[in-house]
């Protein structure tokens, strides 16, 4: 959780609290829904790790983390960590991994070079993935009062670390 956290602190994305997220994880792992696949050092310290969804015909990146100390060290332990995984979605005879999106926040487009979202696209691209289209995931607001004092109570908790 602690990789996930800074990670996530660095890249501008949230993350459930530590108590929920470890909570969620354990009960989809221990049903069979979410995988895990980690590098370690040879003193055992956690180098990278990622989560991926397994569903229908497919597994699904979904969370990925690095620890910054061991960059230069093991400069490709995030590439080994999903390759790791599509080799087993294959050993399981899954016919798809999805690497999930890169969109441009707000665009819905390819990201250009130069974008922040570039490079996690040409990340991708390197284990043969391609980009399609879609129109990503939407949200139906039935109050919107209600929903936007929902948003803002999540900014305040999220800022006050909760």
């Amino acid at each position: 959780y602690g990789s996930m956290q800074a990670t996530a602190e660095r890249r501008g994305f949230g993350l459930a609290s530590r108590p929920r997220f470890l909570d969620w994880s354990r009960r989809a792992f221990v049903d069979g829904h979410l995988l895990y696949n980690g590098a370690h050092d040879s003193a055992g310290e956690l180098v990278a790790g990622a989560t991926f969804y397994r569903h229908g015909r497919r597994w699904t990146y979904s969370h990925a983390a690095d620890d910054p100390r061991f960059r230069r060290a093991y400069p490709g332990a995030v590439r080994l960590v999903v390759w790791e995984a599509i080799k087993g979605a294959l050993a399981e005879g899954r016919e798809e991994m999805d690497l999930g999106g890169v969109d441009v926040p707000g665009a819905r487009r390819r990201p250009e070079s130069g974008e922040p979202a570039h490079g996690m696209l040409t990340f991708k691209e390197s284990f043969g993935a391609r980009w399609i289209e879609l129109t990503g995931a939407h949200e139906r607001v039935f109050s919107p009062t209600r929903y936007a004092i929902g948003r803002i109570a999540a900014r305040i908790s999220a800022a006050a670390g909760r």
